[in-house]
């Protein structure tokens, strides 16, 4: 679903988060020769996809980063910048500063892709019975509405799709921005 939502030509891939992304194959799959990096403040998550990743491809195509993107500034420009499940573990205001770091690393005319889970009944529920049960792994995560991410990124892009995730039961919205 993610990957329709995109153009089809690409030739620089960032994904914030992504420290042992599961999202790689797929877009390698789809983008060949694009590079691909991700930058994530876990340098467990860096290191895991940096030797996962490493054989077989040229390292210069695809590269993993420690980085905390709240305090850098990123120098490269990017043709689709992404993130999933990750502008919800912040509070309001790093919320709204992490989203505009993804524009900031893209390029003008390039994409952003952002997820985030969002309180339908079905997520309360499902995350209401995990914390009963004592099972919730996520305590820092907190559920969006689409004005308080979309107040942000309409500065910097137009929306090209908004969708609801239901299939993985813990809904995730999913919104595509073309940057000005």
């Amino acid at each position: 679903m993610i990957l329709s939502a995109l153009p089809r030509e690409s030739t620089k891939i960032c994904e914030f988060g992504g420290g042992d992304s599961c999202f790689y194959q797929s877009f390698r799959a789809v983008y060949q020769n694009a590079k691909y990096v991700v930058f994530d403040s876990s340098e467990n998550g860096v290191m895991a996809f940096n030797q996962k990743y490493a054989q077989g491809f040229q390292t210069s195509k695809q590269i993993a980063y420690q980085l905390n993107v709240l305090e850098s500034y990123l120098c490269e420009e990017f043709d689709i910048v992404f993130s999933v499940g990750l502008i919800e573990h912040f509070g309001k205001d790093l919320t709204q500063a992490m989203i505009e770091r993804h524009f900031e690393a893209c390029k003008s005319g390039g994409y952003v892709l952002i997820t985030y889970p969002t309180p339908t009944s079905l997520y309360c529920f499902i995350r209401g019975v995990l914390e009963y049960l004592k099972m919730w792994e996520f305590h820092d995560e907190r559920p969006l509405l689409f004005d308080e991410v979309h107040s942000t990124c309409k500065k910097f892009g137009a929306l090209r799709l908004r969708k609801l995730n239901w299939p993985i039961l813990l809904t995730q919205e999913v919104l595509v921005y073309q940057k000005h």
